[in-house]
């Protein structure tokens, strides 16, 4: 996300989002049963969705983290054949065979992960309508759920350091305290303490390169002048 950030902020251009999950589900675009991509979230818990053929693929159920056998119990409930593509499929095929019998069907491996021209197939598709279009600055990963380690550390905070609404306001005349400098762009909101705004990095660093150049040409020079 981070690269497809960088090149359209450098050529001006809007960013199109596209779930990982149905862009796994493109993978199998034509397969007549149920799609389910699946990532491993250890500890035998999945990212997971189904998705029945199409352009985009059909979602039947949201993007969920869940237990595998949680899962398995939706997919089983749909009566037909499944067919799993992702990173979870080496880790829990067989769990999934012992669950599913002979309704489990796999991808091949090389339709089990995600494909660049799967993503930009959707890409293309969601562009024609102006509505998903995002401005790259207000661009961000879906998360379904914090890692672990986070989840574990913000039980122990207490709830005065945690961003509830109040947190935000207290946050945001905060910033304003230390005279940083607030702009909304999309349903975001930026603030920089440099005075320049969001070009102020740029012009840092354009003043540190030109710093650079010009101790490099006060050592070169005296050295030309003496030859």
């Amino acid at each position: 996300i981070c690269a497809a950030k960088g090149f359209a902020h450098a050529v001006d251009k809007p960013c199109v989002p596209v779930h990982a999950l149905e862009a796994l589900a493109m993978n199998a675009c034509e397969f007549d049963g149920v799609i389910c991509p699946i990532l491993d979230a250890r500890a035998q818990q999945v990212y997971g969705a189904m998705f029945q053929c199409g352009m985009p693929p059909v979602r039947l159920m949201d993007d969920e983290a869940e237990k595998l056998t949680a899962f398995l119990d939706r997919v089983d409930a749909m009566g037909t054949e499944a067919l799993f593509l992702g990173d979870g499929v080496s880790a829990l095929k067989n769990a999934i065979v012992e669950r599913l019998g002979e309704k489990a069907r796999f991808a091949p491996a090389q339709h089990l992960g995600l494909r660049a021209a799967s993503a930009c197939a959707l890409a293309m598709r969601y562009a024609e309508n102006a509505e998903n279009l995002k401005d790259c600055m207000t661009l961000l990963p879906l998360y379904l759920r914090a890692p672990q380690a986070e989840r574990e550390r913000a039980a122990k905070l207490p709830d005065t350091v945690r961003l509830t609404p109040e947190g935000v306001d207290k946050l945001r005349d905060h910033l304003a305290a230390m005279r940083c400098r607030g702009e909304k762009i999309g349903e975001s909101e930026i603030f920089t303490k440099n005075s320049f705004g969001r070009y102020g990095s740029f012009l840092t660093h354009l003043s540190i390169l030109l710093t650079v150049i010009v101790g490099a040409a006060a050592l070169y020079l005296p050295q030309v002048t003496d030859q």
